[in-house]
């Protein structure tokens, strides 16, 4: 019985420094998990006069990174936000999906007839597409203050934010 226990704890011994060995014993390239700051940042994003209802919005700072998408009601809620100075960046790009599947929720992608066109539903839903250097955090210019607890950002761009209309 005891050679039995010397084997097995012998085998455990192995299993756990081969482990460690196909990990290359070496920490940076293991994923870190951010600790949990308890803090939020909320609020709206305006282009000139334009709401949006389609962007990711991104927070990075030298502590970590966040992100969240507008809601349906043109609000956006980021938790875990990394606490101090952060840089934000407003993504149009990343949410075209999103606009497309309400389009599609919406019906404007059913209908019938020749090639499908006929009796298409005209959807009021509106795509405001904003220029590139306002997706990353690091070039859009946008930063405010992260504290403990619920934060509140809105996120006003001039019109100069607004990209020329897609076709």
């Amino acid at each position: 019985m005891p050679a039995l226990r010397s084997r097995l704890a012998a085998l455990a011994v192995g299993a756990v420094a081969l482990a460690v060995a196909a990990c290359g014993g070496d920490s940076s390239h293991r994923p870190v998990a951010m600790s949990d700051t308890g803090a939020t940042l909320e609020g709206t994003v305006k282009a000139g006069s334009e709401q949006l209802h389609y962007a990711m919005i991104m927070v990075k700072s030298a502590g970590g990174t966040a992100s969240g998408k507008i809601d349906e009601e043109g609000r956006y809620k980021i938790s875990n936000v990394p606490l101090g100075e952060v840089q934000v960046g407003v993504n149009t790009s990343a949410a075209q999906g999103d606009f497309t599947a309400d389009q599609m929720r919406a019906g404007a992608m059913t209908g019938g007839g020749e090639g499908g066109k006929a009796g298409r539903k005209r959807v009021n839903v509106k795509m405001i597409h904003l220029k590139e250097q306002y997706f990353d955090p690091a070039s859009s210019g946008l930063k405010t203050t992260v504290n403990a607890g619920a934060n509140t950002f809105d996120i006003v761009l001039p019109s100069s934010a607004l990209a020329p209309a897609r076709k």
